[in-house]
């Protein structure tokens, strides 16, 4: 009986092992090594949603924590909500708290059903004692000047330059009615004016004939 649990135990452990789901996904962190700076980026991205393990729960959004384990400092960081329909995202971080000597242990992946709680996890990134921990901010500018993460701007320069790409044939067509409109209106208004002129001319030489019937009336008369 023992030797049957044990056999039947064996192949329990076997089949849960081999039925485990792999998640196929890329992870990297920017800057990466132990000691780092801020601002961090950590990119993820998945094939489809099953590799993000989320769907198993039925969510519809996912993102990543910074843990530290139940330490007090540094706080825990918890990324945006991001909807499921986007399969990647380059999360940043430049929270000053974020620098502290006890760092942090884990990168989690985070599954959420409303976008608003965080559900479970169901990957881990990056695990270690600590896994990284923040060493520098960046420098106070001070006064209201605000500092972009590194990458920020051209980031926005060239999702500014692609929105402008996107919606250039539009933007020609557009041009086009336009002139094309007024090319129709200066065309009849041309020609209203064509036919006023030649009306006048009509109603000149209209009157130039009666005169002279009326003339050559007069004359056979006397």
């Amino acid at each position: 009986m023992k030797i049957k649990s044990l056999i039947f135990g064996l192949l329990f452990s076997a089949g849960l092992l081999f039925s485990m789901p792999v998640f196929a996904y890329t992870y990297t962190r920017t800057p990466a090594g132990a000691e780092v700076n801020l601002p961090l980026t950590f990119s993820v991205s998945f094939d489809d949603w099953e590799d993000t393990g989320c769907i198993y729960s039925g969510a519809e959004f996912w993102g990543i924590k910074l843990n530290t384990n139940g330490i007090d400092t540094p706080p825990d960081q918890i990324s945006e909500f991001i909807s499921s329909s986007t399969l990647s995202f380059d999360f940043i971080f430049f929270n000053p708290a974020m620098v502290d000597p006890l760092g942090y242990a884990e990168v989690l992946l985070f599954c959420s059903v409303d976008g608003e709680e965080i559900l479970g996890y169901s990957i881990i990134f990056e695990e270690g004692t600590p896994a990284f921990k923040v060493v520098e901010a960046p420098a106070s500018t001070g006064g209201n000047i605000i500092t972009l993460p590194e990458g920020m701007a051209t980031s926005m320069l060239a999702y500014a330059g692609q929105s402008f790409s996107d919606l250039a044939p539009l933007l020609l067509i557009g041009i086009g009615l336009m002139l094309a409109f007024w090319l129709i209106s200066n065309a009849l208004r041309l020609t209203n004016i064509l036919d006023k002129t030649k009306s006048k001319k009509i109603n000149s030489w209209d009157f130039f004939a009666k005169e002279q019937k009326e003339k050559f009336k007069k004359d056979d008369w006397l």
